[in-house]
């Protein structure tokens, strides 16, 4: 980890600035092989939303209209290169599991559920599930919701250690939050109000590192404060929330972005002071790096030939080593949406770059990094074809909020906004239940109207 702690020492003074330049590819001796390919789901449609690692195998989420209890369920696949077997959980209204995060023998899953329990009927409130890997049930279930109308409260990002499980996602329709379990125990030790501006606040990814007692946890997102450019819609925001085992207390705040919607979708920490991102920036999928004291490193973003086209990152994993980026593109209209994933080395250049995808739409949610590249999706065809995608790694140049637009994108501008950043008690309603689950026998390698994909890639 020499050079993250050499780009460490650098950052103070370029936060603002163009950092190093960028190569499309470096290390001619990595790089990705197609190793399998498979689908698995029924006729209404199944959605992968997350994969996880666990010793060998993967542990993958989503949710589906082909099987369960109702009209959506949440699913858990785990999956050891040979066999898998699937299970749903929920009732008879809608589950939807968005992120999991897998410690010890337990997965953490969160998500979004619509239930019968008053005073929360027939909203979606926040679920915070875990699944006892080793005897395949649930050892745990938790919602939290607030008894408002629209109510979209859900759950979208989830991190956790041998103490605590960190929580994200959308509140009171607008507002983000913060929930801490303990590990050992499952019970919620802290639930938080964040106000990241006086917007609408949506956090979709979390990640910390651990300095002592302290937790330094990033929650990263969208927002509508104070939006960049003549016409900027959507922003991406990072935040820092320390947690000493009692209280939560803001440090930072940032937001950065472009006149096009702008997010974060993606948080992964590669050394104990730097965490990288992937999102959309400019509607180009990029990943980029920053300090956990809220200081800019490096980005690049995938730029394809025509500035129309549009491309997201949805999902990054790092092995100590590399760091793989997955999404989906829109460049080629015969094709509609494909794959793709990206392979980039500890210094934050390209390796290599594959697209996956058939004649429908073919989106990627997750990817998990360990001697190979797993990505799980949703797909309409198997095979699918591998390609080399159409776009240049750019380095992204950065200006400070206010400054001219540069002349030659990609680009973002980059504000703080910790003044506002709040960190707030708030009333909210804990309900425990266990939803029924059942072992699902999927079909495999034959998709209809939408199967979860499972592609390896050997590095």
């Amino acid at each position: 980890m020499k050079t993250n702690k050499k780009i460490v020492i650098i950052a103070t003074s370029v936060i603002l600035a163009t950092f190093l330049a960028f190569a499309t590819i470096i290390e001619q001796s990595v790089a990705m092989t197609l190793d399998s390919q498979m689908t698995f789901g029924g006729g209404g449609g199944d959605f992968a939303q997350a994969v996880a690692l666990w010793g060998t195998k993967k542990v993958i989420v989503g949710y589906t209209n082909s099987f369960g209890a109702g009209d959506l369920d949440a699913f858990i696949a785990i999956d050891d290169g040979t066999t898998l077997s699937m299970y749903t959980f929920g009732t008879s209204k809608d589950e939807q599991a968005f992120a999991v995060t897998v410690v010890g023998n337990y997965a953490y899953i969160v998500g979004r559920i619509m239930h019968d329990f008053p005073p929360n009927n027939n909203y979606f409130d926040i679920f915070v599930a875990r699944w006892d890997l080793l005897n395949n049930q649930l050892s745990g279930f938790k919602a939290i919701g607030q008894n408002e109308v629209p109510l979209e409260d859900g759950a979208f990002a989830v991190a956790a250690d041998l103490n605590y499980i960190f929580v994200t996602g959308r509140w009171r329709d607008e507002k983000a939050f913060l929930a801490i379990l303990h590990t050992p125990t499952f019970n919620l030790v802290l639930f938080r109000e964040l106000d990241i501006g006086g917007g609408i606040d949506i956090p979709t990814a979390i990640g910390f590192s651990v300095v002592g007692a302290t937790y330094r946890i990033i929650i990263g997102g969208v927002t509508t404060t104070n939006t960049f450019g003549p016409s900027g819609d959507i922003d991406a925001f990072l935040a820092r929330i320390d947690f000493d085992g009692v209280e939560a207390t803001k440090r930072w705040a940032l937001r950065f972005g472009t006149s096009s919607p702008d997010r974060v979708t993606s948080i992964q920490f590669v050394s104990s002071t730097t965490f990288a991102v992937g999102g959309t920036l400019a509607n180009r999928g990029f990943v980029g790096y920053f300090t956990v004291d809220g200081g800019f490193l490096k980005a690049g973003a995938t730029v394809f030939p025509s500035a129309a086209k549009t491309s997201t990152i949805t999902s990054i994993s790092w092995n100590g080593t590399h760091l793989a980026a997955a999404g989906y593109f829109y460049y080629n209209p015969a094709r509609l949406e494909d794959v793709y994933i990206l392979l980039i080395d500890r210094n934050g250049l390209l390796v290599d770059a594959k697209g996956y995808g058939g004649g429908q739409n073919d989106r990627a949610h997750g990817v998990a990094l360990d001697n190979k590249v797993t990505v799980v999706g949703v797909t309409n065809t198997l095979p699918n074809v591998v390609f080399t995608p159409p776009f240049t790694y750019r380095e992204v140049q950065v200006v400070p909020h206010g400054a001219p637009i540069p002349l030659t994108p990609p680009f973002m501008f980059f504000a703080d906004i910790s003044g506002p950043f709040s960190v707030s008690t708030t009333t909210f309603n804990e309900n425990t239940l266990f939803p029924p689950f059942s072992l699902q026998t999927p079909t495999f390698n034959s998709p209809v109207n939408g199967d979860v994909f499972i592609v390896r890639f050997t590095t």
